[in-house]
């Protein structure tokens, strides 16, 4: 009856925390500077529960980083072509359990990190967050 009663407790709390995990308020932010004008992506704690998920001591990234910063190149092409990749890392989704995106960063120069600048959020079904004005 105890064995019975201590998983029972465990699946219910279980399942507290990923009905949690779908209503956990968590927004990153990814930031742009260019020629003086800023801009900012969001992504919201909905939007990450949608992705997809990874256990980085179980299974490869659904998506590699050298992909990532190409899908970044491609975002900024057109707008900051004159942004150069200074690097690619993944960080995890604060409070949310085996999510997980890239930041991409790009400077105008990598060895001052002087100028205009580019922090991209890249998410790992490949989709970016759209850049909005800031205010």
């Amino acid at each position: 009856m105890k064995r019975f009663m201590l998983c029972t407790a465990a699946i219910v709390m279980a399942t507290c925390c990923l009905a949690d995990e779908a209503n956990v308020d968590v927004t990153i932010e990814g930031s742009v500077l260019m020629k003086g004008k800023a801009f900012k992506q969001v992504l919201e704690g909905k939007t990450v529960a949608n992705q997809p998920s990874w256990k980085p001591l179980e299974q490869k990234c659904p998506l590699g980083p050298s992909k990532a910063a190409q899908l970044a190149t491609a975002k900024l092409k057109k707008s900051a072509p004159h942004l150069k990749l200074s690097s690619v890392s993944v960080e995890k989704v604060p409070a949310m359990k085996d999510k997980w995106y890239y930041m991409v960063n790009f400077f105008q120069d990598p060895d001052s990190m002087e100028g205009d600048y580019a922090n991209v959020i890249v998410c790992l079904d490949e989709s970016i967050p759209k850049l909005q004005k800031e205010e």
